[in-house]
């Protein structure tokens, strides 16, 4: 078999009777071999609206080719036009339905114009060749959420692929500010929140559209701010310790209430000391208020319960300033035994005369009314008092 190319023919030619002719040279072109075709694209990744200029190359020019031999998935293909018959160009429009879409041509399906059959090809995703309708999104999340001062915060911005378009100056910031943008892998954006220490509420915002990704569709945007839970905290929380009884006698005890201004944590016993007695049971039931019962020690030493700064931090991690009950407020453990005098301004009466009667008692005291006088030859009139320590009242004999 000749080889592929042109090839020089020597013929001659003898008649009936013996003659031969002169020698006549011709050249003769030999094509075995089969045309081949590469379909290619001007754009690999289509987003939604966009169409793709399709190139049918052939190794040669060839024959028989024509938009019948072509099956398309995902599309339509129109103008399909060629000026010789090598390549071929149309417009891939995807149908919207965000199928993957494919250009087939088959084998067989022409020739070269040698008669050869040509070999097909496939435009489809294995060549990264696909219609991507779906808009990108974005989560904005920080590793903590709720920063008390001098705290900073790892902001991560996620997008759900690959995206391009995006820096530092699609990011609205309230509250702080944010350090250089970095990222491995155009999926994920990762960058340092540092608050500006006014307090004010802080937010990070990225605006829809503000993106897109590798096939051009526009991205939504997302915040990050005080509805996620993302605040800046400066200010240190505070304790005011209470009981239900501040003056407490021999045997009673005092139910306390230890009431943060809001909700605190690492704050426990440990973190209390008692002088002048013991306190048991400490619970609660929001970490805002903490209630325990005092129980004097017999001693009749002044009582004091005291918690420290900086012994606990609210939630965002604010040291707590700390506070004392003792006796400055009142809280005091008496457990001496009033005692009471009766005098009178006149010990000797005579016939007709009265006595002005004094009962004076050690300290305040509660629960003293003439009930509690027994009087013999003589009554009492109405008892008065001023201060619960001193009541005063006439005695006259009874004749």
């Amino acid at each position: 078999m000749l080889a592929d190319g042109p090839h020089t023919v020597n013929v001659t030619a003898t008649d009936v009777a013996g003659n031969v002719s002169t020698p006549v040279t011709g050249t003769v072109i030999v094509d075995a071999t089969a045309p081949t075709l590469a379909i290619t694209t001007d754009d690999l990744a289509l987003a939604a609206g966009e169409t793709a200029n399709i190139s049918f190359t052939f190794s040669e020019a060839v024959t028989g080719f024509d938009a019948s031999d072509i099956t398309v998935v995902g599309g339509a293909l129109t103008g399909l036009t060629t000026t010789d018959n090598i390549t071929w160009t149309a417009v891939f429009t995807p149908d919207g339905t965000g199928t993957a879409p494919s250009i087939t041509v088959a084998d067989n399906s022409y020739t070269d114009l040698a008669g050869n059959l040509g070999t097909g090809d496939v435009l489809d995703g294995t060549d990264g060749f696909v219609v991507d309708t779906v808009a990108p999104t974005l989560a904005i999340t920080a590793d903590d959420l709720a920063l008390a001062a001098g705290e900073t915060a790892n902001i991560s911005f996620t997008f759900s692929e690959a995206v391009t378009g995006f820096d530092a100056n699609d990011i609205t910031l309230i509250g702080g500010t944010l350090s250089a943008l970095v990222t491995t892998d155009n999926i994920t954006w990762t960058a340092v929140f540092t608050p500006d220490g006014t307090g004010t509420a802080p937010s990070i915002t990225v605006a829809d559209n503000s993106y897109t990704d590798l096939a051009g569709n526009l991205g939504t945007g997302d915040v990050l701010d005080g509805t996620d839970g993302f605040v800046v905290d400066i200010v240190p929380p505070t304790l005011a310790i209470t009981a239900d009884d501040l003056a407490l006698a021999a045997g009673e005890t005092a139910n306390i209430s230890f009431t943060f201004s809001e909700a605190v944590t690492g704050f426990d016993a440990s973190d209390i000391t008692v002088v002048g007695g013991a306190l048991t049971g400490l619970t609660t039931t929001d970490n805002i208020t903490w209630t325990a019962v005092f129980t004097p020690d017999g001693t009749g030493t002044a009582p004091s319960i005291t918690v420290a700064d900086n012994s606990y931090t609210d939630l965002a991690g604010n040291l707590g300033t700390g506070d004392v009950l003792d006796g400055t407020d009142g809280f005091v453990v008496d457990t001496v035994a009033p005692t009471l005098a009766i005098t009178a301004d006149d010990l000797a009466l005579a016939a007709g005369e009265t006595a002005n009667i004094s009962f004076t008692f050690s300290e305040a005291v509660t629960g003293f009314d003439a009930n509690d006088i027994t009087l013999i030859g003589g009554t009492l009139s109405a008892l008065v008092t001023t201060d619960n320590i001193t009541w005063t009242a006439v005695f006259t004999p009874d004749g």
